[in-house]
């Protein structure tokens, strides 16, 4: 127990152990050496963008170090340490805290508290806290030499609040009746706190947090606010329930008097529309006959006039090679009524962001960021700078000796760049994509079980979400709401485009058990978030829409929902075909299901690696030509991927992207479809692959590779030949015909 003669921690000399040490240095850096004995307790949050906010406290003989997390409202720990405060006021390492794969994880992890403890020190916390206090000090010096705003008790206990607090009462007492906003120093926020706070929360439905105060009768002091930029979109809002006041960072402030009440015409009750979740309309799903109708699309309500849908087919198959009219999807009216919201919904900010993207898998972060994986190591990446083991959501860079934990601090680390620079850019990459591989699907195969954590459907933000695939990706709205109303296109909190992943009940095309989602970010401009709901699985689930009736006859592998889409929107232009068509997302490199795929081909089917027009593209076409014999090439005749073909029908072809050795790419798939359809053996055809993705890469086709093709085009010219050849003397004459 703490005796009453401590009255601040020992200093770094007299400390045992390295943790114990730093962690002193940094409170007697800080000031707090001392400030953590006044009170029963103590509590000290310190702000240090981009950092996590770092929280000191003090709860009887226990000492924490805290670093805590926001997400959806709710406040959880992300990193802690925990000492014993001993006899003589020193410092013991009891406990660590982490954040893992099914919530805190709890030990006494020295080499982790070693990093914490270096970092917090490293990273300015120390510099941070120590400015804040000697503000803080002199505003309350300041504060208490003014004495005319209230009285000599009150001014007292607000000399014991924080500077922001006390600049809201000061506003307050001017004006009593206004609900008083007050700019922060750093000009980003408005806040407000007491019962304007929770009166700001209610009216514009944003978060209630709270601050600690010093103060003995006060406690926790309610507490919200909103960023600057969003003045003008809450003001109104709020003038409807309230005269505003609001107090630049200089002092100004201005008062926004009340809106007088305007006269109220009831319009008839409207029933609130439920929308359907995507668990219920999964369910839904597997009850129903797949492919009940001929197409997925009203083709009344579909388009007006024409679109050029003309794709091409780099397997010679004649059906796709045809001209196709024009025709230009309409708009068509919604077919249920949207209710609007009561209140302007602000656009995600960059904290929320921040919780979205920090999650990421390190590993998927790694590999974007250009790190190879070691041959010897699994778990450890490298460059020429950095050599990095990862281990869950945390890494260690063991040439920089420095770590940290999650995604944004990886990007910081690896790019030397700011916290809202590394955010960007987490939030701008298709981190869907891993390395160029692809996994199987292997329904035997024994996987630990991971707990999937949907994303829940917010019907507000659909009307955003629909927008962007149909205004932005230029997809048809009849396609888009039918797929919302059966459940596989949502919309989420953060206005994600959520599109529902769901397995193969016995390797049959019939949707089975819900297995994830695959999100898509729409906010804002140049948005390109990729990203999977935690716990789906990449390899046992997929998004997919099919159109027909009968056996499957044609399936199409995309890259992306939307470019499944689009290409089942371009290829509605063709004639009908026989049986059922599929355009399945295979979310970049993520698993294909083979064993449904083998089927397919088996009884005459077609399969078609339909990914991106580019080397990436085709190197995981090749990767499944070596899985799947058989498997066609389909990419689009101009643009990267469908959906630019689709939204850019005129573009020429001297600006679309094109791969290189494109001619030599042609006659290699040529030659695998070749060899297989000649019956050679699996590793030739395997051979072939390799070859290919050699070429794929830059390198030259070598002269044995040449003379084999040429071979095998010579021989299946034979085997035509031979056969045509039989033909004609079994069948008639023409003499004999009109004899």
């Amino acid at each position: 127990m703490i005796t009453q003669n401590a009255q601040r921690i020992a200093p770094l000399k007299e400390q045992s152990g390295g943790v114990q040490k730093q962690v002193a240095k940094f409170l007697h850096t800080t000031g707090l050496a001392e400030a953590v004995f006044q009170g029963e307790d103590f509590h000290r949050r310190i702000e240090n963008e981009p950092y996590i906010p770092l929280v000191v406290e003090r709860h009887g003989d226990q000492l924490y170090l805290t670093h805590y997390l926001t997400q959806n409202g709710d406040m959880f720990i992300d990193t802690e340490m925990v000492f014993g405060i001993a006899e003589g006021s020193y410092l013991t390492l009891q406990e660590t805290a982490v954040q893992s794969f099914g919530g805190e994880f709890r030990r006494c992890d020295r080499g982790f508290a070693r990093l914490f403890a270096r970092n917090i020190n490293h990273q300015g916390f120390a510099e941070v806290a120590r400015a804040e206090i000697e503000q803080s000090q002199e505003e309350e010096k300041l504060t208490a030499a003014d004495g005319k705003l209230l009285g000599e008790q009150v001014e007292e206990d607000r000399q014991t609040l924080p500077a922001d607090v006390q600049q809201y009462l000061a506003v307050k007492y001017q004006h009593p009746d206004a609900l008083v906003l007050v700019q922060t120093s750093d000009r980003r926020f408005y806040e407000t706190f007491f019962d304007d706070a929770k009166q700001l929360a209610q009216t514009l439905d944003l978060i209630l947090t709270s601050q600690t105060s010093t103060a003995s009768d006060e406690g926790r002091i309610p507490a919200a606010g909103f960023p600057v930029k969003s003045l003008e979109k809450y003001l109104e809002p709020l003038r409807q329930v309230s005269e505003v006041a609001i107090a630049d960072w200089d002092g100004a402030i201005t008062v926004h008097v009340q809106q007088a009440d305007q006269l109220a015409i009831e319009d008839a009750p409207t029933p609130t529309l439920q929308p359907e979740s995507a668990q219920t309309a999964a369910k839904r799903e597997t009850e129903e006959p797949e492919f009940q109708v001929q197409s997925l699309f009203d083709a009344d309500q579909f388009s007006s006039s024409p679109q050029d849908g003309h794709c091409d087919h780099l397997g010679n198959d004649p059906t796709w090679q045809d001209s196709i009219k024009k025709s230009i999807p309409t708009t068509p009216s919604p077919r249920k009524e949207r209710i609007p919201s009561q209140q302007p919904l602000p656009q995600p900010s960059l904290q929320d962001v921040a919780d979205e993207v920090r999650g990421i898998d390190l590993e998927i972060v790694a590999a974007n960021l250009g790190l190879e994986l070691d041959c010897y190591d699994k778990h450890k990446w490298r460059n020429g700078d950095h050599i990095i083991s990862i281990s869950g959501p945390l890494f260690m860079d063991w040439l920089a000796d420095q770590g940290g934990r999650g995604a944004i601090d990886l990007v910081m680390h690896v790019q030397n760049v700011e916290f809202k620079a590394a955010v960007e850019w987490l939030s701008g990459q298709d981190l869907s994509r891993r390395r160029t591989y692809v996994s199987t699907y292997q329904p035997s195969e024994e996987r630990e079980p991971r707990s999937l954590a949907m994303p829940a459907a917010t019907e507000q933000r659909w009307n955003a979400v629909r927008g962007y695939l149909v205004e932005t990706r230029k997809l048809p709205a009849i396609l888009v709401e039918r797929l919302h109303e059966k459940g596989l296109v949502y919309a989420d909190d953060h206005q994600n485009a959520v599109f529902v992943r769901h397995g193969l009940k016995e390797n049959t095309w019939t949707r089975g058990e819900l297995t994830g989602a695959s999100l898509r970010g729409t906010w804002g401009e140049d948005n390109h978030y990729h990203g999977l709901a935690p716990g789906s699985s990449r390899d046992q689930g997929w998004f997919w829409l099919g159109t027909g009736h009968g056996p499957v006859q044609r399936v199409f592998l995309t890259e992306s929902p939307i470019d499944a889409m689009s290409l089942a929107v371009l290829d509605k232009g063709r004639q009908a075909q026989p049986g059922v068509t599929i355009y399945l997302s295979t979310d970049g490199s993520g698993g294909v299901p083979i064993e449904a795929l083998k089927p397919v081909l088996q009884e005459g089917g077609r399969v078609f690696a339909a990914f991106d027009a580019d080397q990436a593209g085709t190197l995981m076409a090749w990767r499944i030509a070596e899985q799947l014999p058989g498997v066609e090439r389909l990419m689009p005749k101009h643009g990267k991927d469908w959906n630019d073909r689709l939204a850019n029908p005129d573009i020429s072809e001297r600006t679309s992207q094109t791969i290189a050795n494109h001619t030599e790419m042609n006659q290699l798939w040529r030659w695998h479809l070749t060899a297989k359809r000649l019956g050679r053996p699996d590793p030739y055809l395997s051979r072939i692959t390799e070859v290919a993705r050699d070429v794929a890469k830059g390198a030259p086709l070598s002269d044995k590779a040449v003379v084999a093709m040429t071979r095998d085009f010579a021989s299946l010219a034979q085997q035509i030949n031979m056969t045509r050849t039989v033909l004609q003397q079994n069948l008639p004459t023409t003499a004999g015909i009109e004899r």
